[in-house]
């Protein structure tokens, strides 16, 4: 249910849109450029869709969602793929457009996807942001006061949301899961979509159960993924699925004898690490990776990791450093850390009262009974689980947001070829969530990614070509033997050279300004240096000079080895920068992964060349037959290789 977090994904990869190609005008569409801000390697047509804000009385006026489709690479006739964000109140397009701009993207190409900006979020209007909320969140990071202070001063920031939004028109009780699945069943309409593919992650996932219901004769296909089922609520087992989540991380680098012999005894490293976090807080610097120069200071304590690593876990690729990051915590190394924290505290991606309306209208006439696990490793704080329902009880009140029709809360079943994909990791929407489906479809086919977390098919080959074949074939037999070969590759200490370089040029940081100003221009010589050395032994040839004294020979191929190997190196780096970027590889922000010992080797090749280098210059010079520019050219090509020293020096490569 909860949003989710890509936020420095896209971060990493924006860049301006190209001008979209849009489709014909409907009555109810208008053209518009994408707002997406990350450019994708497909024909894109972006718009504005017009809605009823009441499907049952369209007189009350309409929403605008803004929507992009992502056309197909071929001529097909296969049914388009709606997707379905989360959330609720989550950004869409943003979300959905970076998945489909990756390098390795696992969204199909042989079908247009369609997805839309659901009412009430971010850039629809009306939006039902609250950045009251969202400040006195920022407002608190410093604050030493108990759950249930906090939970007033949210109460009280939410009133004035709710009174603003109320005073500029909104209605609340229009903004819920059936009027939602209504928007796309109309969407589909004005689009001329008599059938499609229905993809739903999170809350996506229960917002695609209300659609089938409501229209099965739309939906050719079904896959729900990270898994809400419509009659449960997520809220009273939110302890229970994060510690079984938590305990699965640590159980499997247990079981992983290189996971285990590089983080040894990690139970005990995290159980030390919350006791010293409660009995002393520390005060952290967290800086926005979208602005470094906003810098807020964060009271941590043993809850505020809890929450840190609470939403890690929703990313299966962080999951894979969460034995690195407890390591560095408990070492008391805090930069890496520091900046995947900055992820969660500056992050206002989610529209709060449409959150909350929709909330309100699943759940509002369920009474919170939570499920609290044995040994619970990640408990709740002192008056959590007492303020937290009291909260939304309150929110819903003033918002008079009136609960869906019984009818609607009924356990889903379909005559709809259904897929369900869970993953093991998943801390919110765990993969009993996606049994309880199950029971009640017995055609379905429910996959359990082993090492997936929320939304495993968004970021897992097997799961997404297990979900490519169903869109194929929704009636086939389906292949999942890839599963059963799943796991968890946790990343170790001696695969990465730890280094912030990398991370703080990703964010724009000017303490690498200059590093970045001795490695370019070091790295620009070398590269005119290597190709007028080649052009002058060449005019040399045509000219049929002499060759040069030994010694001056043995310079010039001393300055050849520099030029290579610098050029070499500066070339690896800079490559490895790009592609950690494309992938949005989280290594980017604990430093150069994968070959780490292959640089360092040749950074000491490099510097003992370079010394080699400056004997042999030493050497030639005495012969005093090389020319003025000979050893004009000589100089600068030292200057630059003591310049890439010292760069690779500051980059903290050795």
């Amino acid at each position: 249910m909860h949003y989710v977090i890509i936020y420095v994904s896209v971060w990493l990869l924006t860049i301006f849109m190209p001008t979209p190609l849009l489709p014909a005008q409907t009555s109810n569409f208008i053209s518009s450029e994408c707002t997406a801000s990350v450019a994708i390697d497909r024909t894109v047509e972006c718009g504005t869709i017009k809605v009823p804000l009441n499907h049952d009385d369209t007189s009350k006026g309409t929403a605008s969602l803004p929507i992009m489709v992502v056309k197909s690479n071929s001529e097909t006739n296969a049914a388009p793929l709606y997707l379905l964000q989360g959330g609720p109140g989550g950004d869409t397009i943003e979300t959905f457009a970076f998945l489909a701009s990756k390098v390795d993207s696992l969204l199909p190409d042989d079908r247009d996807i369609v997805f839309y900006e659901q009412r009430g979020t971010t850039d629809a209007t009306p939006a039902l942001d609250c950045p009251e909320s969202h400040e006195l969140g920022i407002s608190l990071l410093r604050e030493d006061i108990s759950y249930g202070e906090a939970m007033d001063k949210y109460t009280d920031a939410y009133n004035q949301c709710i009174d603003r939004l109320r005073g500029e028109g909104v209605d609340f009780s229009l903004f819920n899961s059936r009027q939602n699945a209504l928007d796309t069943i109309y969407i589909a309409e004005q689009l001329g979509h008599e059938q499609i593919d229905l993809y739903g992650v999170s809350y996506g996932s229960l917002l695609a159960q209300h659609i089938t219901r409501l229209k099965p004769s739309l939906i050719r296909s079904l896959v729900i993924d990270g898994v809400v089922p419509v009659s449960v609520s997520f809220n009273d087992r939110v302890y229970e699925s994060r510690h079984n989540a938590f305990t699965a991380i640590l159980n499997d680098c247990a079981n992983d004898a290189t996971c285990a012999a590089s983080y040894p005894n990690l139970v005990q490293t995290y159980t030390e690490i919350m006791a010293s976090f409660a009995k002393e807080p520390r005060l952290w610097q967290i800086s926005d990776p979208a602005d470094p120069t906003i810098t807020k200071s964060v009271r941590v304590d043993n809850f505020v990791l809890q929450g840190w690593l609470f939403n890690w876990m929703y990313d299966d690729q962080i999951v894979r450093f969460i034995p690195m990051l407890l390591t560095q915590i408990a070492n008391n190394q805090t930069d890496q850390v520091r900046t995947f924290a900055s992820f969660i505290v500056f992050n206002d991606g989610l529209a709060e009262m449409m959150y909350m309306s929709t909330i309100c209208s699943e759940e509002s006439s369920v009474e919170t009974r939570y499920i609290l696990p044995e040994g619970n490793l990640l408990p709740p704080m002192e008056g959590e689980l007492e303020n937290d329902p009291k909260f939304r009880l309150t929110i819903c009140v003033m918002s008079e947001v009136k609960p869906l029709d019984a009818s609607m809360l009924v356990p889903f079943t379909t005559d709809v070829p259904m897929l369900i994909v869970s993953g093991r990791y998943d801390p919110i929407t765990p993969p009993l969530f996606g049994d309880m489906v199950a029971q009640n479809n017995p055609d379905a086919t429910h996959i359990v990614i082993p090492n997936g977390a929320h939304g495993a098919m968004l970021s897992n080959a097997c799961a997404a070509d297990i979900a490519k074949a169903f869109w194929a074939n929704p009636t086939g037999t389906l292949d999942t033997s890839c599963v059963a070969g799943e796991r968890t590759n946790f990343v170790e200490p001696n695969e990465i050279i730890e280094t912030t370089f990398i991370s703080q040029s990703a964010q724009l940081v000017e303490d690498v300004l200059f590093t970045w100003v001795i490695l370019g221009s070091s790295y620009v010589v070398l590269l005119l240096a290597f190709f007028a050395r080649i052009a002058r032994t060449f005019i040399r040839w045509i000219r049929g000079k002499a060759a040069p004294v030994w010694q001056v020979r043995q310079q010039h191929w001393s300055q050849m080895l520099v030029i290579i190997s610098g050029v070499t190196l500066t070339s690896y780096l800079l490559w490895e920068l790009f592609w950690l970027t494309a992938r949005v590889d989280y290594a980017l922000f604990f430093g150069i992964p994968d070959a780490a010992m292959t640089i360092q080797y040749g950074v000491m090749v490099f510097v003992g060349i370079t010394v080699i280098n400056l004997l042999s210059a030493m050497i030639a010079s005495r012969t005093r037959q090389m020319a003025w520019y000979s050893s004009f050219f000589s100089g600068f090509i030292l200057m630059s290789s003591v310049g890439l020293t010292i760069a690779f020096y500051l980059i903290g490569i050795y």
